[in-house]
């Protein structure tokens, strides 16, 4: 049986961290083989993650790394602005969001209109709120 794991808030209002507690009564799976990881393809959160919360301000990464680590699909995506920008006119706005890393270390920031989306930027993410994360720009 493959081990089971729920979100906690215990101590959330203190310590602003969302835990992860294993249930008991479960064994973890094997850990799965390693593989390079491919532009365009499902990464495991580890795999990215790293690369991607060591570019983000202080209170960015405290933020990402809880959503992150809850089961978060990552996917690195090529960027193209004209593509993107059709999409983000198109796009369910209750459901995604854009975000925008214009250097190392500053604040992430939402964008608002299609013309935001242009270079140069370090990072451009597509948020979605069934838990997926298209990045865009990270090399």
């Amino acid at each position: 049986m493959s081990k089971r794991v729920r979100l906690t808030l215990k101590d959330y209002l203190k310590t602003g961290e969302v835990r992860l507690e294993a249930l008991p009564g479960f064994r973890s799976p094997p850990s799965p083989p390693k593989s390079g990881g491919a532009e365009g393809k499902d990464a495991a959160p580890g795999d990215e993650s790293g690369v991607f919360l060591g570019l983000l301000s202080e209170s960015d990464r405290r933020m990402w790394e809880a959503a992150l680590h809850s089961g978060t699909k990552i996917r690195r995506l090529p960027f193209d602005a004209a593509a993107l920008r059709e999409d983000f006119r198109l796009m369910d706005r209750t459901r995604f969001t854009y975000y925008i890393l214009d250097e190392r270390n500053a604040p992430l920031r939402p964008v608002r209109t299609s013309v935001q989306i242009r270079e140069p930027f370090v990072l451009l993410l597509k948020w979605d709120e069934t838990g997926a994360l298209d990045i865009y720009g990270l090399s």
